[in-house]
């Protein structure tokens, strides 16, 4: 059916662009854990504070790594 393969399509590259994202933020996450930088580790670390210390911010980053539109979507009350 031609309808179920445009639903399928239009799919498929909601989700490419969505892997795509999760992928280069993954990729960005390990380059900031291999770097050996102390400047590297301090801002890695205080950033990681900030995100453990503020609830919503910190539901962001879960809703993303979860694939939770809605945990994810900032404008979520």
């Amino acid at each position: 059916d031609f309808s179920a393969n445009l639903t399928l399509e239009k799919y498929a590259a909601e989700r490419r662009n969505k892997n795509g994202a999760m992928i280069r933020s993954l990729d960005a996450v390990r380059a900031l854990y291999q770097s050996e930088s102390p400047y590297v580790e301090a801002a890695r670390s205080f950033g990681m504070d900030l995100i453990n210390g503020f609830g919503p911010l910190k539901q962001v980053f879960v809703g993303f790594a979860s694939s939770n539109a809605a945990a994810a979507d900032i404008r979520s009350p």
